[in-house]
């Protein structure tokens, strides 16, 4: 899960002037949402647009190393930040791994073959004392932190962006756009970025897919981690519906 802890957490980026654009940064056409095209302008609309998204809807595919890693589930949030999330990933050769955010507890449901104990969840804690919550709780905290939509603002502040144009996500309105991430600008508390930087990736190139409403519904990046090709493709969608996200019963959660 080490890869994986690097990769997960760097999912947007943006900044820089693209010609055609006026004084404030932004590309208007007749009849047509005005469209950003700076980082100043960017960041301003993806934080508008995240701000008051109340539930959405992740895919997310990883490949690297020749290993395939799929992934789907839901979040719900508050001011763009995370306030509850159930994930399950499926890794080839171990499994599907389900990982649930609640009232500030993470809870991990793992195979047969990885639990170490006789109940289906753990609560992960950094001061357990089993050797594999302890990992856990590390490799979970960058996917915990990454799953808040006010990240993509941070990013976008750190970056160069170029405006590819007008394309459809899902059926929807989006708009492309390519960025590359100044890693060393990024906020030292950013997940992955200690990570990148340890790894020797100080530009970081991604794409961008932004709806009308200011809403990230699309990001992938390629990118090579100790040797290794690594894409990802992340999708958003399913806006503010209904989402219902609790814990595990008590009786079937190991702690400790």
């Amino acid at each position: 899960m080490t890869w994986k802890r690097t990769v997960v957490p760097v999912l947007v980026a943006a900044g820089v002037l693209l010609t055609g654009c006026n004084q404030n940064g932004w590309i208007e056409g007749a009849g047509a949402p005005a469209t950003p095209s700076d980082a100043a302008g960017l960041a301003a609309f993806l934080k508008d647009g995240t701000a008051s998204i109340r539930s959405a809807h992740l895919e997310l595919e990883v490949d690297a190393a020749g290993n395939s890693i799929k992934g789907s589930g839901d979040e719900t949030l508050k001011d763009g930040k995370a306030e509850a999330f159930d994930l399950t990933e499926t890794i080839p050769g171990v499994g599907d791994i389900r990982v649930l955010l609640v009232d500030g507890q993470t809870y991990v449901q793992l195979p047969a073959g990885l639990n170490p104990s006789d109940k289906p969840w753990l609560l992960i804690s950094a001061d357990s004392t089993n050797p594999i919550v302890q990992q856990l709780a590390t490799s979970l905290q960058s996917v915990t932190s990454s799953s808040s939509l006010d990240q993509y603002t941070a990013f976008t502040e750190a970056a160069t962006v170029k405006v590819v144009g007008p394309e459809q996500v899902d059926g929807a309105d989006a708009t492309h756009y390519a960025l590359t991430v100044d890693v060393t600008k990024l906020p030292n508390d950013t997940p992955g970025r200690s990570d990148l930087l340890s790894a020797g990736l100080v530009k970081l190139p991604v794409d961008l897919w932004v709806d009308d409403h200011g809403r990230p519904v699309k990001v992938s990046e390629e990118l090579t981690v100790q040797g290794q090709k690594v894409t990802t493709l992340v999708t958003l969608g399913n806006f503010d519906e209904d989402v219902t996200i609790t814990a595990p019963p008590a009786d079937q959660v190991a702690t400790g």
